[in-house]
């Protein structure tokens, strides 16, 4: 598990299966892949909330709605080597409101890609670059987490339609909340500390090509607006 903020916790979701594999459990590097089919125990979270993130169909869904995590949203994965690919994610939250503690964070984020000049936007005077390093969730590359706003520059943006999860103020100003609202980031808790927003779809009749419709229509809204129209693609990420 990863401490990412003094109130939230990474869960590795793979930690809930074991099985025989080449390099000893608990692994060296917890961002590492191996097959799980066999339960064992989990540390419980000391923040007051807790996150995991997993592809479905590796049957982890039966044992984190046992230990009470909820499914609040799914998307595909967008980073560069998995665009084009049906893999969805699933979000799995918790909340512990008995950790009222400030924990001290152990930050563990996974590298990804820190500037790739193929996804340079000709003719339109932008460099598109996708910043991830240290944004990224330590078990991979599928998901996104950080403070609110998003610290980046639009020329080194992170895809809006990134799956990601927010760690905002308690208060945000009524522009900020349209914001959220537009990029499709919800509020799906509040604590001690901070709010939390997530995007995404609904996980209740979830369907992949309703997601990349969906998107395909925001670019085209937003390409419209815009001199130098660009592609669906370069333009949401």
């Amino acid at each position: 598990m990863n401490i990412q903020y003094p109130d939230l916790t990474e869960i590795l979701v793979s930690a809930y299966q074991f099985s025989v594999c080449k390099i000893p459990f608990p692994a060296k590097d917890p961002c590492m892949y191996y097959s799980w089919r066999k339960a064992i125990p989990v540390p419980k979270p000391t923040t007051e909330f807790a996150f995991g993130v997993a592809s479905p169909g590796q049957n982890y869904d039966e044992l984190l709605e046992a230990d009470g995590y909820k499914n609040l949203a799914c998307a595909l994965n967008w980073y560069p080597s998995h665009i084009g690919e049906k893999r969805i994610l699933k979000f799995w939250w918790k909340k512990y409101p008995e950790n009222i503690e400030p924990q001290i964070p152990q930050v563990r984020r996974y590298g990804g890609n820190v500037r790739n000049e193929a996804w340079r936007i000709p003719g339109s005077g932008m460099t598109n670059y996708y910043k991830y390093t240290g944004v990224l969730a330590g078990t991979g590359c599928g998901f996104a987490f950080m403070d609110f706003p998003i610290p980046f520059k639009r020329s080194e943006r992170i895809p809006m339609r990134y799956f990601t999860l927010l760690r905002a103020p308690l208060k945000l100003h009524r522009v900020q909340e349209t914001w959220m609202k537009c990029w499709r980031f919800k509020k799906i808790d509040e604590g001690r500390l901070a709010s939390y927003w997530l995007n995404g779809f609904d996980p209740k009749g979830y369907k992949p090509a309703d997601e990349i419709e969906y998107w395909k229509q925001r670019a085209a809204e937003a390409s419209a607006r815009i001199e130098g129209k660009v592609t669906e693609d370069q333009l949401v990420g």
